[in-house]
């Protein structure tokens, strides 16, 4: 495919969100912003200057917001995290390291309001949190103590109470693994997961969390697995999958919000389709907005091949604008927050809550 090189248009731009190389932005980062002119960015922890005191830390992540802000052009900007507790912890000192979610599920309002307050004062508007997978496999290599329990209505009762928490302190939360991670032995960062679940299965367990998230708590968007389920979708993982978005989100669910795929750099994806393939399949199968953490050159080339398909009428250009129009009511309802440190008291008040629920992250 010749893909042709010109500034893309805000209807492609906006539906992306992606990585950065460091604390500050590099040129390959400041070009790829130039061009793509991202929906949003997602920032891990070596976007923070960690061995920095509070105040500097802070100040350097402010310049890289400001930046993200002048290159992109647009003031409606996500900026967002992975921001869970336990091992998903990507902020420095003195942002509070609260544990993983299992041991504040019956104090996830607290900490969701707690957790929500921080991520404003560091600027971010967005975390990828809760999670919404019921631990229902010991053998699991990447949920586990992530879920807030190996219950459905356990789960389903925290990861409201947790969004609504978020929301109060002005953060949007995102309900992730859409349609349920927990049951999985394999890795979707090494390789691609596949499960025997029938759609009645789902029902009675896995869709439990999202369908109450979506109905009581008003989830303004959910983010993909890359997860193979054989009997609803025998081609296609869930974030290529009309089979799974289409049908089981939207006509099922009745899921009105924004769709975002789980990492297309992970290797479910990367390493099983191409870059033409993810953008067709990707967008065809219901995702408004693609993440890509690690390798945002890639993220600019899927654009634009997206752009050629758009232009060809191989992506549908009514869904495609529906997709759109999804994206620009989540960017309405977007804070845009300028870092300022917490103060002493507030962060005391933090410890304590982290110390009363007696477990070490």
């Amino acid at each position: 495919m010749v893909i042709p090189v010109h500034p893309l248009a805000d209807e492609v731009s906006q539906r992306f969100i992606v990585g950065l190389s460091g604390p500050t932005l590099s040129e390959s980062d400041r070009e790829v912003l130039s061009q793509l002119r991202p929906g949003g960015v997602i920032l891990r922890a070596h976007n923070f200057q960690a061995d920095a005191p509070y105040a500097s830390w802070l100040e350097t992540l402010a310049k890289l917001e400001h930046d993200v802000i002048s290159c992109v052009g647009r003031k409606q900007v996500i900026f967002a995290i992975d921001h869970e507790g336990g091992r998903i912890n990507r902020c420095p000192e003195p942002i509070t390291r609260f544990p993983s979610a299992r041991h504040y599920a019956t104090r996830a309002l607290e900490v969701g309001r707690a957790m929500g307050i921080e991520l404003r004062s560091m600027g971010f508007n967005l975390s990828f949190a809760p999670v919404a997978d019921i631990d229902s496999n010991p053998k699991n290599p990447v949920i586990g103590p992530r879920a807030f329990g190996s219950a459905a209505w356990e789960v389903a009762d925290a990861a409201c109470a947790m969004v609504r928490g978020l929301s109060a302190a002005g953060i949007i939360g995102v309900g992730k693994h859409f349609p349920g991670h927990g049951d999985t032995s394999q890795d979707s960062h090494e390789e691609l997961p596949s499960l025997e679940h029938t759609l009645e299965l789902l029902k009675e367990r896995e869709l439990v969390p999202f369908e109450a998230l979506i109905s009581h708590a008003n989830i303004p968007a959910l983010l993909t697995s890359h997860i193979l389920f054989p009997s609803l979708d025998p081609d296609y993982p869930v974030t290529l999958s009309p089979k799974v978005l289409r049908v089981l989100a939207r006509d099922h669910l009745r899921f009105r919000g924004v769709i975002i795929s789980d990492d297309m750099d992970m290797k479910a994806i990367s390493e099983n389709f191409s870059d033409d393939e993810v953008a067709l399949q990707a967008f065809s199968a219901g995702c408004d907005m693609l993440l890509f953490n690690h390798d945002p050159l890639r993220a600019l080339r899927v654009a634009r091949i997206s752009e050629v398909l758009l232009d060809e009428l191989s992506l549908n250009p009514e869904e495609f604008a529906e997709g759109t129009v999804r994206v620009q009511r989540l960017f309405e309802r977007l804070g845009c927050y300028v870092p300022q440190a917490l103060d002493q008291e507030l962060l005391a008040e933090h410890a304590a809550l982290n110390k009363s629920l007696e477990v070490s992250p």
